[in-house]
């Protein structure tokens, strides 16, 4: 089921985004790794590890975390 890339991520994921992002994510918890690539914000890299897209990218720099649901 595709989670929609304007959920709410909890800290954790928020941060191990932002480690993709900076280049420091070398290895991503399994539950981690299979939201953000749910939701569109990390993609596989053709030479292994992972990317964040333009949508990821925003979700980073922009996200706060609001609480439990």
């Amino acid at each position: 089921m595709a989670t929609s890339p304007n959920a709410h991520l909890n800290p954790a994921e928020l941060m191990t985004l932002r480690k993709v992002l900076f280049g420091v994510g070398n290895a991503l918890p399994t539950d981690h790794r299979d939201v953000l690539l749910d939701m569109g914000l990390i993609v596989a890299h053709k030479l292994g590890g992972f990317v964040v897209t333009d949508t990821g990218r925003q979700t980073a720099e922009t996200a706060v975390w609001r609480g439990p649901k």
